[in-house]
């Protein structure tokens, strides 16, 4: 499925403190969200350590910009428990540090925004 999302509205979003949006998200994304996390279970490895990269850390660094991406890495955690799904939603609208370990789940988080913006 491919999505048209104003790259400028994912942007304003992140990073942007917007608890309405970030409710609202909650709200709407609850069901998958859990999916989610369910899916990428038995995937996790909370002693994995490692940087982001490849196509969402592109991504990231285009919302976010270079700079405060790699500020905020460089800050990220990479041990301990793994984040939920709705965590990652949170870090990203907060503008907090996206946890390196959690790379595809945050991918998902994404889409499920971009299918609330956009049109398909």
């Amino acid at each position: 499925m491919t999505y048209a999302v104003p790259a400028g509205s994912i942007q304003k979003l992140a990073g942007s403190k917007d608890g309405a949006k970030l409710s609202l998200y909650k709200s709407k994304l609850a069901e998958g969200l859990q999916e989610n996390d369910e899916f990428f279970e038995d995937m996790e490895d909370e002693e994995a350590e490692g940087e982001m990269k490849g196509c969402l850390a592109g991504i990231l660094r285009l919302f976010v910009g270079k700079k405060k991406f790699e500020q905020e890495q460089a800050k990220a955690r990479t041990s301990g428990p793994v984040p939920s799904s709705e965590q990652l939603l949170e870090a990203f609208i907060n503008g907090d540090p996206i946890d390196l370990r959690c790379g595809s789940k945050m991918g998902y988080v994404l889409k499920m925004i971009c299918e609330l913006e956009g049109k398909s």
